[in-house]
């Protein structure tokens, strides 16, 4: 296994993680990573194990989600309010 095909899974699963530990957002950037260094089409690519990385990715970053349970309210980020 090449030192490329290495560093790739070393990022990808700490992002996986990242996204049960600190925050879906990084299920998405390993969504990125896996969709700009797609193993199968890299010379690197062919001592890893034939995965849909991608759908990895992404499921991890919904499963990270429905875990999380927060909801986003429109006024979450309004500060606070001003009665008159």
């Amino acid at each position: 296994m090449s030192l490329t095909a290495v560093f790739f899974v070393l990022v990808f699963f700490g992002a996986i993680l990242l996204t049960f530990t600190r925050g879906p957002i990084f299920g998405v950037l390993a969504y990125m990573w896996t969709f700009y260094n797609h193993p199968p089409s890299r010379w690197w690519g062919e001592s890893l194990p034939d995965l849909r990385w991608s759908l990895l990715a992404a499921a991890a970053t919904l499963l990270a989600l429905i875990m999380n349970g927060r909801t986003s309210s429109p006024n979450a980020n309004a500060g606070p309010s001003r009665d008159r």
